[in-house]
């Protein structure tokens, strides 16, 4: 430590410099003209006009270091109002380390000013290791924000093309009566088009719940009861005498299949499309490229039907996922199901006529 004047100073105007728990690796310096108050420290100096005393004090050296921390998983916002704060407390922590202080520090701070520095350096650290469950709404995924409900049109459409589908099949190949299931699906349609009569899906209701899930497991009867008569019949021999006959119903089979089966996924998902809204669920069932890296969606985007749809679709032409991956086991049994009927479907379809142009 050295405190040295750069020109001659009148003894009666010595600075008055005060050192309070200072140790330093060197411990002895030269100075000119100054009084030197000191507690609890290891400097020692001296020099023309230099004089030391003892004082009272207490406390111990700040410190403004931070401890790394391994658990932080994303950079975290400042603490408002905190920064220049904690720069100012970093200044003068360098300061008492090099055994300095200004010629206007003629007073040491009181204890509620150290008190006060501990108070922001432990609400830098909270903010900074704030857990995942206390993140504000803008920081989390939209995966678990409330984000805005999707509209119905795209849903109603597939199950549009499904009753259709259904209705146009061979009367051998549906259950008696014919128009049973169809009937039957366009009633749940209205019913759940009553029941809840808002554009967008994200109003919580037990029965507009309970009606999606029926109308999904109507669909998936009925073609699951289609796709095994036309199996048994090309197996015996029975179906398939026209090429052309057998395509179009063995297509109709295999579209309603990717329907229902994208049903199945839209609603499972996370809860359903009312729970995807109100971000109730905390991970996904299904991972979209949107949801793994930023700048390529909005930021609230959410999966809605027409994306489901194309899950679905690509599993049954690939026989695997594509680009977006089942997490949860729910979720990879149903792709491995749908994967495994549609293969078999279009094995013995495309053999079959095949054969039969042959």
């Amino acid at each position: 430590m050295s405190t040295s004047c750069s020109k001659s100073v009148p003894a009666e105007r010595a600075r008055s410099i005060r050192l309070q728990n200072v140790s330093l690796d060197r411990n002895s310096g030269a100075g000119q003209y100054a009084n030197i108050g000191a507690y609890d420290s290891t400097v020692i100096a001296s020099g023309t006009g230099v004089t030391v005393t003892k004082v009272q004090g207490g406390g111990s050296r700040p410190s403004c270091t931070f401890p790394a921390s391994p658990a932080l998983q994303r950079r975290r916002r400042p603490v408002p109002g905190r920064s220049k704060q904690l720069h100012a407390c970093v200044m003068r922590q360098a300061s008492v380390e090099n055994g300095v202080m200004s010629t206007h520090d003629t007073q040491r701070p009181g204890p509620e000013h150290w008190t006060e520095l501990l108070h922001i350096r432990l609400e830098r650290i909270e903010g900074l290791l704030v857990p995942a469950d206390r993140e504000t709404g803008s920081e989390r995924p939209a995966w678990q924000r409330r984000t805005r409900g999707e509209q119905r049109w795209a849903v109603m459409a597939a199950l549009l093309v499904a009753v259709w589908v259904q209705w146009a099949l061979p009367d051998r190949l549906s259950i008696r009566p014919h128009w049973l299931l169809p009937v039957l699906e366009l009633v749940m349609m209205a019913a759940l088009w009553v029941a809840h009569p808002h554009r967008r899906i994200e109003y919580r209701s037990r029965v507009p719940r309970a009606l999606g899930l029926l109308l999904a497991a109507a669909v998936s009867l009925a073609n699951g009861w289609s796709a095994v008569i036309l199996v048994r019949d090309l197996l015996h021999g029975t179906e398939g005498s026209n090429a052309a006959a057998l395509l179009t119903t063995g297509g109709g089979i295999w579209l309603t299949n990717v329907i229902a089966f994208s049903l199945w996924y839209w609603e499972w998902d996370r809860g359903g499309p009312v729970a995807r809204a109100l971000g109730t669920h905390e991970h996904p069932d299904f991972l979209f490229p949107q949801m793994q890296q930023e700048g390529i969606a909005p930021e609230d985007w959410e999966p809605q039907y027409m994306d489901y749809l194309y899950v679905a679709l690509t599993n049954a032409t690939a026989f695997s996922p594509t680009d977006t991956m089942p997490l949860s086991r729910w979720a990879k049994l149903l792709m491995s199901t749908q994967s495994t009927i549609s293969l078999l479907t279009l094995a013995l379809i495309i053999s079959r006529a095949v054969g039969v142009l042959q």
